[in-house]
């Protein structure tokens, strides 16, 4: 797929190479392409600037959570329609998410939200031997399919959450819960989330 990442901090650098790694064709979206900051990051992939945003099959917006504002302000009209993955988090806020901001400025987007519970230093490797597992939320639809193999293509196992704000609180519950235990009782970042239980019996 034609994929397109905006930002290129450790969250977008997280997907954009195993995507790459992939087989898929990846655009990194940043201010100032030109910047001798990013020479390395060129190497590897396409970088485009954020006024002008190519065509994508799928969007993921990786940029810090207080950015987020303005980069829909700004590009708005070039994100929607299209299929956008919200990676982004803001700590410190009554939520997470800005699920109403991007279904407001993005009313004919098709938005997920994954990519949020764990740092990003979890989602290519194994943690303690276990794959960890990437919930997310979204519409159901053709375009899960679609999320769950991005989501495969960068490591984790995908779990869908479910729709709408309440999949998404549920979601940032999750990370808040990362925080606390990765941040606030020392456990550090290394650390990630799997769902256990009864396999389903054969019918």
């Amino acid at each position: 797929m034609d994929l397109l990442v905006i930002g290129a901090g450790p969250v977008g650098r997280a997907l954009a190479r195993p995507w790459s790694a992939a087989g898929h064709a990846v655009s990194v979206a940043v201010r100032d392409p030109d910047d001798r900051k990013h020479d390395a990051y060129r190497a590897e992939h396409r970088l485009v600037g954020t006024g002008e945003l190519p065509p994508a099959d799928a969007v993921a917006i990786a940029v810090p959570g207080a950015q987020l504002p303005a980069l829909l302000e700004a590009n708005g009209p070039q994100l929607d329609g299209r299929l956008v993955i919200d990676a982004t988090n803001t700590p410190g806020g009554a939520r997470m998410h800005q699920l109403p901001l991007l279904a407001q400025r993005l009313p004919s987007a098709r938005l997920f939200r994954t990519f949020t519970i764990t740092g990003w230093e979890n989602f290519v490797a194994d943690v303690a031997g276990e794959r960890p597992d990437m919930l997310y939320a979204g519409p159901d639809g053709d375009d899960r399919a679609t999320v769950e193999r991005l989501i495969t293509d960068v490591g984790p196992r995908p779990l869908w959450l479910g729709d709408g704000p309440a999949a998404a609180d549920a979601l940032d519950g999750l990370t808040r819960v990362w925080f606390a235990l990765a941040m606030g009782r020392g456990h550090g970042r290394h650390l990630a989330f799997r769902v256990l239980a009864p396999q389903p019996k054969p019918a």
